[in-house]
């Protein structure tokens, strides 16, 4: 609805506090980009997926509520999909190093760990960064 009423909210901007046109039109941009991402915050609640965090490598963050001791966590899990042949030293130090990021961020207990790791063949999986 803001987009299509876009060229009609600037203009009532360029009224009342006396902008140009093209300032706001970008405000009215700036207005319906904050918009967007506020609908999408549920989203970021839900979880992370970082499509090339290295070569043929993509990890997604899942939060599930974790029962202990009749308190409800959100301990984050991390998935990692792999192209397969990695040998055990390199996905050692990928998971230690993944778990130290997510103690320092995320104040994740030292000794909680959910980590997943899933190898697949070179035709299963399909990462293109196109550069955005």
């Amino acid at each position: 609805m803001l987009i299509k009423h876009r060229d009609e909210l600037a203009r009532l901007i360029t009224i009342e506090n006396g902008k140009s046109l093209a300032e706001a039109i970008g405000e009215v941009g700036r207005g319906i980009e904050n918009v967007e991402f506020a609908a999408g915050a549920p989203l970021l609640i839900m979880g992370d997926l970082l499509a090339t965090i290295a070569t043929d490598v993509e990890a997604t963050n899942y939060r599930y509520p974790i029962h202990k001791k009749g308190r409800v966590f959100n301990m984050p899990l991390i998935r990692f999909d792999l192209i397969e042949g990695q040998d055990e030293k390199s996905l050692r130090n990928l998971l230690d190093a993944s778990h130290r990021a997510m103690v320092k961020v995320f104040g994740v207990p030292k000794r909680e760990r959910y980590k997943i790791v899933h190898q697949h063949p070179t035709n299963e999986l399909i990462i293109k960064d196109i550069g955005l």
